[in-house]
């Protein structure tokens, strides 16, 4: 079984470069596509069947999984559930419980409304904020985010990854709310609440855990690892005590996954956790199998589909 990731849905684009929404159009003509080829894990099948590499089924499956908890994918959820199709949807935690935006939402609300150049000259001005552009940084950078052009990878690569996490938290907030009301009144509009995921838990959905900042788990420390997971674990089983858990990780290339860490992953009582690589299972201990479970982008699965590229790009701007 592989794991397909959606995130963004909507009909319209945003204005600069570096987010990739999907319009509700393609999305159904892909899900129509994988469910007449019986692609899809529907709610009456098992999802450990398909993960044991012993069974000798030889179709693919794949389990979508929608990641960051937006408003959007309550209607996801309603749609897949008409179809009888069964998913994962991956909540982060400072949304939901705090009316704080995860630094990545923040990220990408001002890149879609700013340009990335007065972007970039704002944040050095509230924060002494640098952005690295040697080769490394380029390298790392289009191996993260492998659907953005070189300039696009390096200022998000940047941002993710290199500069710290304090600075450009309080930077971003700054700059929140000059362009909005608050980052409260953004979480409300963008991310789904308590009851809306309950609603996607009692259509017969999984409930996953994406961490409480959506904060790459590589730059966490054991402390952090283990009271994030922990966290995420006891709200889980507050949803659905009865369902086993699942992690996705934030991000899922190999620099933002906890290899190093991954025995307190294991012992967090979470049973599959999902990334954006493919492991070769023979260099990484049996154990860590069902931690190491992957996922492709749906930009990946559909490339060569014409018919199922996003018309996105041809919508009005908003």
């Amino acid at each position: 079984m592989i794991g397909l990731a959606y995130h963004y849905l909507s009909n319209t684009c945003n204005l600069y470069k570096g987010i990739h929404p999907l319009d509700w159009y393609t999305f159904e003509r892909q899900i129509d596509k994988l469910k007449k080829n019986s692609a899809t894990l529907t709610f009456d099948e098992n999802i450990n069947f398909y993960l044991n590499e012993k069974n000798d089924f030889a179709q693919k499956k794949y389990l979508l999984t929608f990641d960051d908890g937006l408003k959007e994918h309550l209607k996801a959820a309603e749609i897949l559930s008409q179809k009888g199709i069964k998913a994962i949807f991956a909540i982060i935690g400072c949304a939901t419980f705090r009316n704080k935006m995860p630094l990545v939402h923040k990220l990408h609300w001002l890149r879609s409304n700013i340009e990335i150049n007065i972007l970039k000259n704002k944040l050095e001005e509230i924060k002494d904020i640098n952005f690295l552009i040697d080769e490394n940084t380029k390298k790392k950078a289009q191996a993260m985010h492998i659907h953005d052009d070189l300039d696009t990878a390096i200022l998000k690569y940047n941002l993710n990854f290199l500069i710290d996490y304090s600075k450009l938290d309080y930077a971003t907030s700054k700059l929140i709310n000059l362009y909005s009301k608050s980052e409260k009144e953004l979480c409300k509009k963008y991310f789904l609440n308590i009851d809306e995921i309950k609603k996607i838990d009692k259509l017969g959905h999984i409930i996953a855990w994406h961490t409480d900042k959506h904060l790459p788990m590589s730059k966490l420390s054991k402390k952090e690892l283990k009271e994030d997971l922990d966290f995420g674990y006891e709200f889980l089983k507050k949803i659905n005590s009865k369902s086993e858990k699942h992690l996705c990780y934030p991000y899922g290339r190999i620099d933002a996954l906890p290899l190093k860490n991954l025995d307190y992953v294991l012992s967090s009582k979470f049973k599959y956790a999902w990334t954006l690589e493919k492991f070769d299972k023979k260099y990484f201990k049996p154990k860590y199998n069902n931690f190491l479970l992957q996922r492709i982008t749906t930009n990946e699965l559909f490339k060569n589909d014409t018919q199922l590229i996003s018309k996105s790009l041809y919508l009005d701007i908003k």
